[in-house]
């Protein structure tokens, strides 16, 4: 038999994360019609990366669209929450830095690494 889809194959094995989709019904969200409205109204009004700009002065199309304050899985905060567009680098490095509490890496005048 050749599967068609993924909805074809069936198996015995669990699932890797079988409590994944449940408990985190945002990771859903993200992939819904409104979400991506959403993002894209957030990337078409504020193009640049905004830690780019107040970091460096330097103008980075933003292609992430980041909950200024974390969801956490808060549906309201989710869909009603202030946004910002960020790059990806600053999305995935800087602002998880923020969230945990840690200070930003980044280096002085001279090149030499700060913010350890």
């Amino acid at each position: 038999m050749v599967a068609k889809s993924r909805a074809d194959i069936t198996t015995d094995q669990p699932s890797r994360w079988p409590d994944r989709q449940s408990s985190e019904p945002q990771r859903t969200w993200y992939g819904s019609s409104r979400w991506k409205r959403r993002r894209h109204d957030q990337l078409s009004a504020e193009p640049f990366c905004v830690m780019c700009l107040e970091q460096s002065g330097v103008y980075v199309i933003a292609t992430v669209a980041d909950h200024v304050k974390p969801h956490r899985g808060d549906e309201r905060q989710f869909w009603f929450g202030r946004l910002q567009s960020l790059c990806v680098t600053h999305h995935n490095r800087d602002k998880q830095l923020i969230e945990h509490g840690r200070p930003l890496l980044g280096v002085d005048d001279d090149g030499w690494p700060i913010g350890r």
